[in-house]
């Protein structure tokens, strides 16, 4: 998926958006009043504060697109966006809190995201956001710089905010998706409540076998038919 890390990198950078726009305008303002104090020409100073006040407008078309994008997207397709790239923990406790968009196994759940990903990256293409509009607008812009190298490198990790250590709460047939969610979990402590719920269940069982053979005095004989009428 090589050719979508461009989609990857404004997903991971769209929550962090609008004070990267507030950022450039400040940047904008200061350049300007300081002006008077910069060793450069004037010419090139004034350029310096148009570059900064072209970027805010870059970033803040970017942002609008962005939310155009995910407000297309389903509820499930959002939930994935959110737990893979956004990570804003007040959505995902909050909005996603109660929800189950999705209910399936580990490798679907790895499908699920690269389908979203080309679909990302066509609804992107659709505003005229391709990947060369994307160099050609960002490319030199640090931040992105920054991101868009940790993703080429395969460093992803490095380039969001970590979670608390939890896996994915992930369904292994189809019988049990109807009943489980999908939603960020500790693995360790699911694997801990299964394996606990099982220990009881065959506890009760063994429990309840052993008092039926008592009670019945270990005779193997049926007990007697009784009709409703």
């Amino acid at each position: 998926m090589k050719e979508y890390l461009y989609v990857k990198l404004l997903l991971y950078a769209y929550p962090k958006l609008e004070l990267l726009e507030e950022s450039a305008e400040s940047s904008a303002e200061i350049k300007a009043a300081l002006s008077f104090r910069t060793q450069c020409d004037a010419f090139t100073a004034a350029v310096k504060v148009a570059d900064e006040i072209l970027m805010a407008q870059k970033l803040r078309a970017l942002r609008e697109t962005l939310d155009g994008v995910v407000s297309e997207c389903t509820e499930g397709e959002r939930f994935l966006l959110e737990y893979r790239y956004f990570r804003r923990k007040a959505e995902l406790l909050g909005r996603f809190a109660e929800k189950r968009p999705v209910c399936c196994t580990r490798r679907t759940y790895f499908r699920l995201q690269s389908y979203l990903l080309s679909k990302v990256a066509a609804m992107l293409a659709r505003r005229g956001y391709t990947r060369e509009r994307i160099i050609a607008d960002f490319g030199g812009y640090p931040p992105f710089r920054r991101v868009y190298r940790a993703l080429k490198e395969g460093r992803e990790r490095a380039v969001v905010f970590k979670r608390k250590r939890q896996g994915l709460d992930l369904c292994q047939n189809s019988s049990a998706e109807a009943a489980r969610g999908f939603l960020p979990r500790r693995t360790s402590a699911t694997t801990a409540r299964i394996a606990s719920a099982a220990a009881q269940i065959a506890t009760i069982c063994t429990a309840e076998g052993a008092e039926e053979t008592s009670a019945g005095g270990g005779s193997s004989e049926a007990p007697p038919e009784v009709c409703v009428r």
